[in-house]
């Protein structure tokens, strides 16, 4: 009886599903393609054609203020679409989405981690979009990789304008000061994985860290899932 409820449901399921993609075709959010599931977001054609980067290592950096930095794809095309869907299309599934193409690379590299967190968003900014789009796929990250989140480290203390709007030579300053740790951080002796979406100039991670730098951590790795 308890088997046939349940096919019963899954069927409902599958019925509901496909009367929803009959009046709402489910369609890739960067060709157009009619896929399967709105929930896969890309079709195989445009998942086919992201460069990822291959293979997936941790790149030292020296004179900045974190330690290395992980960048799963280049910021081009089905990428760009993804990440500028969650930005400003309000399509915050496509987070987790994002957060499972990130997950299924970083795997292999066995990462020791005591705690990630994302990039801030100004309060105003985020009761705009409604969200953060990185706290959406930094929380996914640390979920099925099981580290441990935190967005309580550091906060965006001033309002900025949006750094792609701005020339190279106007970020560092329309950042400066922008972020503040909160009181009684310690982060001695840890290793903070710092999550943003896109990584273009370096400008936004580089001051991020700075903060950061001052709860001493161990180690700082960036990550994130395009780099321009």
């Amino acid at each position: 009886m308890l088997l046939f409820l349940k096919m019963e449901k899954l069927s409902l399921r599958q019925l509901k599903d496909s009367f929803l993609n009959l009046i709402f075709p489910a369609v890739c959010i960067h060709c157009g393609e009619r896929i399967a599931r709105q929930k896969d977001f890309i079709c195989k054609n445009c998942h086919d054609i992201i460069q990822y980067r291959e293979p997936l290592y941790e790149e030292l950096v020296i004179d900045s203020s974190y330690d290395s930095l992980i960048t799963i794809a280049k910021y081009r095309k089905v990428v760009v679409s993804l990440i500028h869907e969650l930005k400003y299309f309000s399509l915050d599934s496509i987070g987790k989405f994002i957060g499972e193409l990130i997950v299924e690379k970083l795997k292999p590299l066995n990462l020791k981690v005591d705690v990630i967190t994302e990039v801030p968003l100004h309060f105003v900014r985020k009761r705009e979009r409604g969200y953060n789009q990185s706290e959406i796929i930094a929380r996914y990250i640390a979920d099925k990789l099981d580290w441990k989140y935190d967005n309580k480290i550091f906060k965006r203390v001033r309002f900025t304008v949006a750094q792609a709007s701005l020339e190279h030579e106007d970020r560092r300053g329309n950042l400066k000061n922008a972020f503040e740790l909160k009181k009684n951080i310690d982060l001695k002796g840890q290793i903070v994985v710092l999550l943003d979406d896109v990584f273009t100039t370096g400008t936004t991670v580089e001051e991020c860290c700075k903060v950061l730098r001052k709860a001493k951590p161990k180690k700082i790795i960036v990550l994130t899932m395009g780099k321009a």
